[in-house]
């Protein structure tokens, strides 16, 4: 660490920042129950998130995204599964398509009450119009 005056400076700021992104989360479990997605919830037990993450059960991620995006909401997907890093010769389905499934939501310290109702509305009014109601095959993890 080249400052370390930076971090002392901060460090005051943490657990207020890491409450704000706590609330931000809950509001989009609020606001996007029921959807068709899988919602993530790790960050409860943990108490960090860093994203809000789901596990969109569509076909049609990409053209949700988009869309998504074009209503001005910061979304994140498509993470590639480590095997690909470390051992590409391994056969990883479920890691495959966990990893086309995930978006990611913004919840961070510029992230609003409001940009988390206005992402959540455009979320669910876009996969209602997408048809994306659970229309991928649902697959388990041995």
């Amino acid at each position: 660490m080249t400052r370390p005056e930076t971090l002392a400076a901060m460090w005051p700021e943490l657990m207020p920042r890491l409450a704000h992104r706590m609330a931000n989360a809950a509001r989009y479990v609020e606001a996007l129950a029921g959807g068709p997605w899988r919602l993530l919830q790790g960050w409860r037990t943990s108490g960090v998130c860093w994203r809000f993450t789901l596990l969109v059960e569509s076909q049609h991620q990409m053209l949700l995204t988009s869309a998504v995006r074009d209503d001005g909401a910061l979304v994140s997907n498509h993470y590639w599964p480590v095997h690909h890093f470390f051992r590409p010769e391994d056969r990883c389905p479920s890691a495959v398509e966990l990893g086309q499934r995930v978006m990611n939501l913004w919840v961070d310290h510029r992230t609003t009450h409001e940009t988390v109702t206005a992402c959540a509305a455009s979320l669910l009014r876009h996969a209602d119009r997408l048809g994306t109601s659970g229309d991928r095959q649902r697959k388990t993890c041995p």
